[in-house]
Protein backbone atom coordinates (compact mmCIF):
# COMPACT_ATOMS: atom_id res chain seq x y z
CA UNK A 1 0.00 0.00 0.00
CA UNK A 2 1.22 3.47 -0.81
CA UNK A 3 1.74 5.93 2.04
CA UNK A 4 -0.55 8.96 2.19
CA UNK A 5 1.32 12.25 2.00
CA UNK A 6 0.55 14.75 4.81
CA UNK A 7 -0.20 17.28 2.06
CA UNK A 8 -3.13 15.11 0.99
CA UNK A 9 -4.56 14.79 4.54
CA UNK A 10 -6.41 18.02 5.38
CA UNK A 11 -7.68 16.52 8.63
CA UNK A 12 -4.07 16.08 9.78
CA UNK A 13 -3.37 19.75 9.13
CA UNK A 14 -6.53 20.70 11.03
CA UNK A 15 -5.53 18.48 13.95
CA UNK A 16 -2.00 19.85 14.13
CA UNK A 17 -3.30 23.40 13.78
CA UNK A 18 -5.79 22.82 16.57
CA UNK A 19 -3.11 21.41 18.86
CA UNK A 20 -0.83 24.37 18.13
CA UNK A 21 -3.66 26.82 18.73
CA UNK A 22 -4.56 25.08 21.99
CA UNK A 23 -0.97 25.30 23.20
CA UNK A 24 -0.86 29.00 22.35
CA UNK A 25 -4.15 29.66 24.13
CA UNK A 26 -3.02 27.79 27.25
CA UNK A 27 0.30 29.61 27.24
CA UNK A 28 -1.51 32.92 26.88
CA UNK A 29 -3.87 32.06 29.74
CA UNK A 30 -0.98 31.05 31.99
CA UNK A 31 0.87 34.29 31.20
CA UNK A 32 -2.28 36.36 31.72
CA UNK A 33 -2.98 34.68 35.06
CA UNK A 34 0.53 35.36 36.29
CA UNK A 35 0.45 39.01 35.22
CA UNK A 36 -3.03 39.80 36.54
CA UNK A 37 -2.33 38.11 39.88
CA UNK A 38 0.70 40.31 40.57
CA UNK A 39 0.61 43.41 42.75
CA UNK A 40 1.89 45.80 40.02
CA UNK A 41 -1.12 44.96 37.87
CA UNK A 42 -3.59 45.38 40.75
CA UNK A 43 -2.03 48.67 41.86
CA UNK A 44 -2.25 50.06 38.31
CA UNK A 45 -5.95 50.70 38.99
CA UNK A 46 -6.48 53.95 40.88
CA UNK A 47 -9.00 52.45 43.28
CA UNK A 48 -6.49 49.77 44.37
CA UNK A 49 -3.54 52.05 45.16
CA UNK A 50 -4.16 52.12 48.92
CA UNK A 51 -4.79 48.37 49.06
CA UNK A 52 -1.57 47.73 47.10
CA UNK A 53 0.47 49.87 49.51
CA UNK A 54 -1.05 48.04 52.47
CA UNK A 55 -0.27 44.69 50.86
CA UNK A 56 3.33 45.72 50.18
CA UNK A 57 3.89 46.52 53.87
CA UNK A 58 2.05 43.47 55.20
CA UNK A 59 3.41 39.99 56.10
CA UNK A 60 1.74 38.75 52.88
CA UNK A 61 3.90 40.92 50.64
CA UNK A 62 5.60 37.90 49.05
CA UNK A 63 2.27 36.43 47.99
CA UNK A 64 0.39 37.38 44.84
CA UNK A 65 -2.92 39.14 45.44
CA UNK A 66 -5.08 36.31 44.13
CA UNK A 67 -3.29 33.59 46.07
CA UNK A 68 -5.60 34.63 48.90
CA UNK A 69 -8.47 36.26 47.02
CA UNK A 70 -9.16 33.78 44.20
CA UNK A 71 -9.58 29.99 43.91
CA UNK A 72 -6.38 28.05 43.31
CA UNK A 73 -7.82 25.48 40.85
CA UNK A 74 -7.63 26.72 37.25
CA UNK A 75 -11.15 25.59 36.31
CA UNK A 76 -12.54 27.53 39.26
CA UNK A 77 -10.21 30.48 38.88
CA UNK A 78 -11.09 31.28 35.26
CA UNK A 79 -14.83 31.90 35.80
CA UNK A 80 -14.09 33.64 39.10
CA UNK A 81 -11.69 36.13 37.51
CA UNK A 82 -14.03 36.67 34.54
CA UNK A 83 -17.00 37.40 36.81
CA UNK A 84 -15.08 39.65 39.22
CA UNK A 85 -13.37 41.48 36.38
CA UNK A 86 -16.72 42.14 34.68
CA UNK A 87 -18.20 43.33 37.98
CA UNK A 88 -15.28 45.67 38.68
CA UNK A 89 -15.44 47.09 35.15
CA UNK A 90 -19.20 47.55 35.44
CA UNK A 91 -19.12 49.26 38.83
CA UNK A 92 -16.11 51.48 38.13
CA UNK A 93 -17.23 52.69 34.71
CA UNK A 94 -20.97 52.99 35.19
CA UNK A 95 -21.00 53.36 38.96
CA UNK A 96 -23.99 52.37 41.06
CA UNK A 97 -26.55 52.27 38.26
CA UNK A 98 -29.37 50.60 40.17
CA UNK A 99 -31.00 53.92 41.03
CA UNK A 100 -30.68 55.53 37.56
CA UNK A 101 -32.04 52.36 35.94
CA UNK A 102 -35.13 52.45 38.16
CA UNK A 103 -35.71 56.14 37.47
CA UNK A 104 -34.87 55.90 33.76
CA UNK A 105 -37.13 52.96 32.98
CA UNK A 106 -40.06 54.56 34.77
CA UNK A 107 -39.42 57.84 32.96
CA UNK A 108 -39.39 56.11 29.56
CA UNK A 109 -42.60 54.23 30.30
CA UNK A 110 -44.32 57.32 31.69
CA UNK A 111 -43.26 59.44 28.71
CA UNK A 112 -44.83 56.94 26.34
CA UNK A 113 -48.10 57.10 28.28
CA UNK A 114 -47.93 60.91 28.40
CA UNK A 115 -47.26 61.24 24.66
CA UNK A 116 -50.06 58.88 23.65
CA UNK A 117 -52.56 60.60 25.95
CA UNK A 118 -51.64 64.12 24.76
CA UNK A 119 -52.03 62.96 21.15
CA UNK A 120 -55.38 61.32 21.92
CA UNK A 121 -56.60 64.49 23.66
CA UNK A 122 -55.53 66.64 20.71
CA UNK A 123 -57.44 64.38 18.29
CA UNK A 124 -60.54 64.33 20.49
CA UNK A 125 -60.33 60.60 21.14
CA UNK A 126 -60.61 60.94 24.93
CA UNK A 127 -64.10 61.61 26.23
CA UNK A 128 -65.82 61.39 29.59
CA UNK A 129 -67.35 58.10 28.48
CA UNK A 130 -64.06 56.32 27.79
CA UNK A 131 -61.75 58.14 30.22
CA UNK A 132 -62.15 55.59 33.02
CA UNK A 133 -61.51 52.65 30.68
CA UNK A 134 -58.44 54.39 29.30
CA UNK A 135 -57.01 54.94 32.78
CA UNK A 136 -57.66 51.30 33.75
CA UNK A 137 -56.02 50.04 30.56
CA UNK A 138 -52.90 52.19 30.93
CA UNK A 139 -52.49 51.26 34.60
CA UNK A 140 -52.86 47.57 33.73
CA UNK A 141 -50.24 47.91 30.97
CA UNK A 142 -47.90 49.64 33.43
CA UNK A 143 -48.34 46.77 35.92
CA UNK A 144 -47.45 44.22 33.22
CA UNK A 145 -44.48 46.33 32.13
CA UNK A 146 -43.40 46.72 35.74
CA UNK A 147 -43.53 42.99 36.41
CA UNK A 148 -41.63 42.17 33.20
CA UNK A 149 -38.86 44.77 33.46
CA UNK A 150 -38.75 44.51 37.23
CA UNK A 151 -38.11 40.77 36.94
CA UNK A 152 -35.34 41.36 34.38
CA UNK A 153 -33.70 44.09 36.47
CA UNK A 154 -34.08 42.02 39.66
CA UNK A 155 -32.46 38.98 38.07
CA UNK A 156 -29.59 41.12 36.76
CA UNK A 157 -29.01 42.67 40.19
CA UNK A 158 -29.12 39.22 41.79
CA UNK A 159 -26.77 37.88 39.13
CA UNK A 160 -24.21 40.57 39.90
CA UNK A 161 -24.25 39.71 43.60
CA UNK A 162 -25.36 36.07 43.54
CA UNK A 163 -22.54 35.01 45.83
CA UNK A 164 -23.32 37.67 48.46
CA UNK A 165 -25.74 36.91 51.33
CA UNK A 166 -27.82 39.96 50.42
CA UNK A 167 -27.84 39.25 46.66
CA UNK A 168 -31.29 37.70 46.57
CA UNK A 169 -32.74 40.46 48.74
CA UNK A 170 -31.21 43.12 46.49
CA UNK A 171 -32.83 41.46 43.48
CA UNK A 172 -36.21 41.60 45.26
CA UNK A 173 -35.72 45.28 46.13
CA UNK A 174 -34.82 46.04 42.51
CA UNK A 175 -37.90 44.19 41.25
CA UNK A 176 -40.30 45.98 43.61
CA UNK A 177 -38.73 49.40 43.01
CA UNK A 178 -38.95 48.99 39.24
CA UNK A 179 -42.56 47.77 39.43
CA UNK A 180 -43.75 50.57 41.73
CA UNK A 181 -41.94 53.35 39.88
CA UNK A 182 -43.19 52.25 36.45
CA UNK A 183 -46.75 52.27 37.83
CA UNK A 184 -46.08 55.69 39.33
CA UNK A 185 -44.75 56.96 35.98
CA UNK A 186 -47.88 55.77 34.18
CA UNK A 187 -50.19 57.34 36.76
CA UNK A 188 -48.37 60.68 36.53
CA UNK A 189 -48.30 60.45 32.72
CA UNK A 190 -52.07 60.04 32.81
CA UNK A 191 -52.83 62.55 35.56
CA UNK A 192 -50.81 65.54 34.35
CA UNK A 193 -52.50 66.03 30.93
CA UNK A 194 -55.96 65.33 32.33
CA UNK A 195 -55.51 67.78 35.21
CA UNK A 196 -54.10 70.46 32.89
CA UNK A 197 -57.06 70.05 30.51
CA UNK A 198 -59.48 70.22 33.45
CA UNK A 199 -58.07 73.64 34.36
CA UNK A 200 -58.20 74.78 30.74
CA UNK A 201 -54.46 74.56 30.10
CA UNK A 202 -52.56 72.96 27.26
CA UNK A 203 -52.17 69.25 28.21
CA UNK A 204 -48.69 69.17 26.64
CA UNK A 205 -47.43 72.07 28.75
CA UNK A 206 -44.91 71.01 31.39
CA UNK A 207 -45.99 67.38 31.34
CA UNK A 208 -42.55 65.90 30.67
CA UNK A 209 -40.93 68.13 33.31
CA UNK A 210 -43.35 67.05 36.02
CA UNK A 211 -43.09 63.42 34.93
CA UNK A 212 -39.28 63.43 35.02
CA UNK A 213 -39.27 65.11 38.42
CA UNK A 214 -41.71 62.56 39.82
CA UNK A 215 -40.09 59.42 38.42
CA UNK A 216 -36.56 60.54 39.35
CA UNK A 217 -37.28 61.66 42.89
CA UNK A 218 -39.92 58.96 43.39
CA UNK A 219 -37.63 56.27 42.01
CA UNK A 220 -34.86 57.18 44.44
CA UNK A 221 -37.31 57.39 47.32
CA UNK A 222 -38.92 54.03 46.50
CA UNK A 223 -35.63 52.19 45.97
CA UNK A 224 -33.91 53.59 49.06
CA UNK A 225 -37.06 53.20 51.15
CA UNK A 226 -37.44 49.55 50.18
CA UNK A 227 -33.74 48.94 50.76
CA UNK A 228 -33.99 50.51 54.20
CA UNK A 229 -37.02 48.39 55.04
CA UNK A 230 -35.66 45.05 53.79
CA UNK A 231 -32.09 45.52 55.00
CA UNK A 232 -32.96 47.13 58.33
CA UNK A 233 -32.47 43.88 60.20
Amino acid sequence: MSEVSPRKCPWLKILLGGVALGVLVLAGLAWGMRVTDARPFCSSCHIMEQAARTHKLSPHAKLACNECHAPAALLSKLPFKAKEGARDFYMNTLGDVDLPIVAGMAGNSGNQTLTLLVRSLAMGQVTEANKADLIKKEVLVSIINGILWGAIAGLCAWGLYWDAPEGRMLGLVMFLAMLLNIIQGAVVGLAVPLILRYFGRDPAMGGSVLLTFTTDSGGFLIFLGLATFFFAS
